[in-house]
């Protein structure tokens, strides 16, 4: 969190706000989701990205504070009123959000549960589903997508446990109408965590998430660079596919770290 000074209408004011993306609220995720798409085309130089910085920075303000701040905005110098608006610069640089903003979908008799924060409790064949989908979504920048995405991940709970029912592949699209009942903020918040979580993955096990590696993942998938990495350390294809995602990448680290390296 942030805390500063802030002078207006002869008055001084103590404010606290964000200052990462896991500490926004679910009402800032919302407002950022439904503007984002807006964001992504103005360019960092344009004057308009400056308005919408500012119109976040009141979002991010305490809410008792800001019709008072909004009002009093035409007295602050420009020079001021720049700083108040790189205050909110983490949300333009790099999304950070692991946190799942949206734990659960309802629709219908249905009850679709998130994996954990950061992508956890996912089994191998699960990410791969998402990726593909956020791979076809990175090229079309469609709803449809986004929508398989969420569907590949989001599952009912085995009844009596708070374990979701295990993922299969064939079935990974059960759920397609019950996730397209969200709203198009919902769905780009969504999209927003997976990404934040895909990210702080790749940059952990970034030996594995290679450039060359990515690349071949856009043709052939994950799995078969996974099984190449692996061998039969987790047993046949269908083991290995629903083994944790997590698990698999914290042992291909430990197989790398022990393959001996050739002296110079």
């Amino acid at each position: 969190m942030t805390e500063f000074q802030l002078k207006y209408n002869n008055k001084v004011s103590e404010i606290i706000i964000p200052s990462t993306w896991n500490e926004l609220s679910i009402n800032h995720l919302m407002y950022i989701a439904t503007n984002w798409n807006i964001w992504r085309d103005i360019t960092l130089y344009e004057d308009s990205l400056l308005k919408e910085k500012c119109k976040l920075f009141l979002q991010l303000v305490p809410k008792k504070l800001r019709s008072e701040i909004k009002k009093a905005i035409p007295n602050i110098s420009d020079e001021s009123l720049y700083e108040l608006s790189t205050l909110t610069n983490f949300v333009f640089e790099d999304n950070t959000l692991t946190k799942c903003p949206i734990q659960t979908i309802k629709s219908d008799s249905i009850i679709l549960h998130a994996p954990s924060d950061k992508l956890g409790n996912i089994v191998a064949l699960e990410f791969i589903a998402a990726d593909h989908y956020y791979m076809q979504y990175h090229t079309n920048r469609d709803n449809e997508s986004i929508v398989k995405l969420i569907a590949s991940l989001y599952r009912p709970r085995i009844e009596n446990s708070l374990e979701r029912i295990p993922f299969e592949k064939q079935n990974d699209l059960r759920y397609y109408a019950s996730v397209n009942t969200l709203s198009d903020s919902e769905k780009q918040l969504i999209l927003l965590w997976y990404i934040g979580s895909r990210t702080a993955i790749v940059k952990k096990y970034s030996d594995i998430f290679s450039t060359d590696h990515q690349e071949e993942a856009k043709s052939s998938g994950w799995l078969p660079i996974i099984l190449e990495l692996a061998g039969n350390k987790f047993g046949t294809f269908e083991q290995t596919a629903h083994t944790d995602f997590h698990l698999i990448l914290m042992e291909l680290r430990e197989m790398r770290n022990r393959k001996p390296k050739n002296n110079a």
